[in-house]
């Protein structure tokens, strides 16, 4: 599975402290590999999105099926904030 970044989740994870950016980087990694691992679930009331738990963030992303498989990683931000933006 390939992992891809929004913009905004590139800014975000940017402005993260790096330990926090770096388990980030390694969930969403993890994932990819393996999607049974992981703190994730479907965001109900929208159709291809998920959430993966990291510590106080949340990763918001879908998945996007077709010959490669792909992570579209939507938005990352702290658990306190990242559902406003929903």
């Amino acid at each position: 599975m390939l992992i891809r970044y929004a913009k905004k989740a590139e800014k975000e994870l940017a402005i993260i402290n790096k330990p926090d950016a770096k388990r980030i980087k390694e969930k969403l990694e993890l994932y990819a590999q393996n999607p049974e691992v992981g703190d994730v679930i479907h965001l109900s009331g929208h159709i291809n999105l998920y959430r993966l738990r990291v510590g106080n963030y949340r990763v918001i992303f879908e998945l996007i099926d077709g010959e490669v498989r792909i992570l579209h990683v939507l938005f990352i931000a702290h658990r306190s904030e990242v559902y406003k933006d929903l």
